[in-house]
């Protein structure tokens, strides 16, 4: 961990719990790479809203938005280095699994696309404020909200309940499973320069699952049941 000078932007806020290999610079965008590199999440949000614009696949929008708020709040964090940023952060990740759960909640159930939202909101809301208690809580809580999903998705290809198109899933967790053992490597600074401000393995991790969200939407995107607004 590096000490920045208390005159810096952002000293006046407690800090994050969480540091990454590229050392954080006394400035208003801390850790330059790991903040743009987020654009790739606002740029798979932005195709998503524009490739699936019909009614039949309005569920997916909601990938969309979920991902631009991810890439804006997920930026802030690593721009300032602050716990409120790494909250927004988290609290912003976990739009994304509580969507990947009530969407295959839905799926095997047969909920309509009222209940799948709701259900997405509660498992938002929950998981912020145990994150606000419990600070170290948020890996955690979005690593078991995937793997519910990917357990339910599991069931699901097991039961044979319909014929699925699993490429672009299996892309998606292709690409998922690079940004993890990157992310480690960053973390564990096994891989690192922390004075390169222009790439790293965090950056990396961010741009891998910005273009895992894609992969994801095109999945859902066969769903089109989700998008009916009552049984």
């Amino acid at each position: 961990m590096n000490a920045l000078p208390n005159q810096c932007p952002w000293t006046e806020f407690e800090p994050s719990t969480l540091r990454w290999c590229e050392a954080q610079l006394c400035a208003w965008i801390r850790e330059p790479a790991n903040t743009y590199s987020n654009l790739a999440f606002i740029l798979a949000g932005v195709w998503i809203l524009f490739h699936y614009r019909d009614a039949v696949t309005r569920h997916v929008r909601l990938l969309g938005y979920f991902s631009i708020v991810l890439g804006f709040m997920s930026g802030l964090y690593h721009a300032s280095g602050t716990f409120f940023g790494e909250h927004l952060d988290f609290s912003s990740m976990f739009l994304l699994s509580a969507f990947f759960v009530s969407a295959n909640s839905a799926r095997l159930w047969d909920w309509n696309l009222r209940k799948f939202r709701v259900v997405a909101l509660a498992i938002l809301f929950v998981s912020m404020a145990v994150l606000a208690q419990v600070k170290q809580a948020g890996i955690a809580l979005f690593s078991i909200q995937i793997y519910t999903a990917m357990g339910l998705e599991a069931y699901m290809w097991w039961k044979k309940r319909a014929l699925i198109r699993y490429r672009s899933l299996l892309i998606a967790y292709a690409l998922l499973g690079v940004a993890y053992a990157v992310w480690w490597l960053d973390k564990l600074k096994i891989v690192c320069d922390p004075d390169i401000h222009f790439i790293s393995g965090h950056a990396v991790w961010h741009v891998l699952n910005g273009c895992a969200v894609v992969a994801i939407a095109r999945f859902y995107s066969q769903f089109r049941a989700l998008s009916q607004s009552s049984k």
